[in-house]
């Protein structure tokens, strides 16, 4: 196994923040999960940002890698913990960052990057996975109000008839009409649902697991490297 970098500082200077934005229940915890456990086994240690207030499924995963002041505060109601949270947790270093972002706050990305986040507009990276729908106009509002950020648009065909009528949909087309560049995620099939039912991430199913979860795990975290083999601007590997 490679040699972990603990560094703060990104090998080549400024880190990438990449964001995983998009309706609920399109794939962005389980991308995320899948990326920083695929960069661990690389030996690369991201800081992990856990801003999913429905659903913070980040931190049963990464015991003793996401700390409590990389989870947003899942009952504040004040309007600025967005802003906050970007300015003072994932901006206050230059490292490698992977952000879950909750659909119930991308309104409050969206409008920090308009008010006070161009000046950090070349580090965010923003990955828009869609299995669903209702979750097509959610990225199209994304894609909307983030020009010039780098984006890419990713279709879980996992899904099977939602993610073909996801894709067949006006909103969908329209992306693609304006250039969007859409990627198609692997599908992983049983040993993502052994990954969810016990609890244990790819990375660590290497050494853990038995016989046919070792095999599982060394095969997904293959089809990740490969997914983001022809996207550099999107991995931090």
């Amino acid at each position: 196994m490679a040699q972990r970098n603990h560094s703060q500082a990104a090998p080549t200077g400024r880190g990438k923040k990449i964001f995983f934005v998009g309706g609920g229940g399109g794939g962005k915890s389980t991308m995320a999960l899948l990326t920083a456990s695929t960069a661990l086994a690389r030996g690369v240690i991201p800081h992990i940002y856990d801003m999913d207030r429905a659903n913070m499924s980040l931190d049963r995963f990464f015991d003793g890698l996401i700390p409590t002041e990389n989870k947003i505060d899942r009952d504040s109601a004040d309007p600025a913990i967005v802003p906050d949270f970007l300015e003072e947790r994932v901006f206050s270093h230059d490292g490698n960052a992977l952000i879950d972002m909750g659909a119930n706050l991308e309104d409050g990305l969206l409008y920090w990057v308009a008010d006070r986040g161009r000046v950090v507009a070349d580090d965010i990276r923003i990955i828009c996975p869609v299995q669903k729908i209702d979750g097509v106009s959610a990225i199209a509002r994304i894609y909307a109000n983030t020009e010039g950020i780098k984006k890419i648009l990713v279709l879980n065909p996992g899904a099977g008839r939602m993610a073909a009528n996801a894709r067949a949909s006006e909103s969908y087309q329209a992306l693609l009409a304006q250039g969007a560049n859409e990627v198609i995620f692997p599908s992983f099939d049983h040993t993502l649902v052994r990954i969810d039912r016990f609890g244990v991430r790819p990375d660590l199913m290497l050494e853990q697991g038995g016989l046919f979860d070792r095999q599982g795990a060394k095969n997904l975290l293959r089809e990740v490297e490969g997914f983001y083999e022809p996207l550099p601007d999107f991995r931090i590997w």
